[in-house]
């Protein structure tokens, strides 16, 4: 009888002492059930919105707070890229878009996906078309066009007035 209540006892205070150490976790199918670890999803910390524009040398950055340990991929608009296109580095993780591979993207925004083995996170960035000859105003009026306009028009104008003028002053 003492050994019984000593075994129940034991099992009792193992029991109480897991407790502590489970987590509830509810997994990818929608139904609960009790882990001794969740594992954390990644989420990218630095990085987003980022803009790369066409014709630059440098890459994007982006920081997380995934360990390098638990890194499986990198993908741009849902398609895995080649380990070649960008660099990973640190613990955290931090990785780099390579401008070779952002020159290749077409102009606009695009979704970045960081795959590990604890899950995935995304952030957007843009890419940007470079303009030779300085920055971009928008601006896409053709004004030595209008100019030369204005001054035909100013020119013909002119003209209307001297002759009106001396039809005036010979008929007077």
């Amino acid at each position: 009888m003492k050994n019984r209540k000593h075994l129940v006892f034991l099992l009792l205070t193992l029991i109480f002492l897991q407790l502590p150490a489970a987590a509830f976790a509810m997994g990818e199918d929608g139904k609960g059930g009790v882990s001794m670890l969740t594992a954390v999803p990644p989420s990218i910390t630095s990085g987003r919105d980022g803009a790369f524009t066409k014709g630059s040398s440098s890459g994007l950055t982006f920081g997380t707070n995934a360990s390098k340990s638990d890194f499986e991929a990198v993908l741009v608009d849902g398609r895995e890229i080649d380990s070649g296109n960008y660099t990973v580095s640190g613990d955290p993780l931090s990785f780099t878009l390579k401008a070779s591979f952002l020159q290749t993207l077409s102009v606009g925004t695009h979704t970045v996906t960081l795959r590990t083995d604890t899950g995935s996170a995304e952030a957007n960035f843009s890419v940007k078309s470079g303009q030779p000859g300085g920055p971009s105003t928008g601006d896409h009026s053709h004004a030595p066009l209008w100019t030369a306009l204005l001054l035909l028009s100013a020119g013909a104008l002119l003209t209307i007035l001297f002759t009106d003028r001396k039809k005036r002053s010979s008929c007077g």
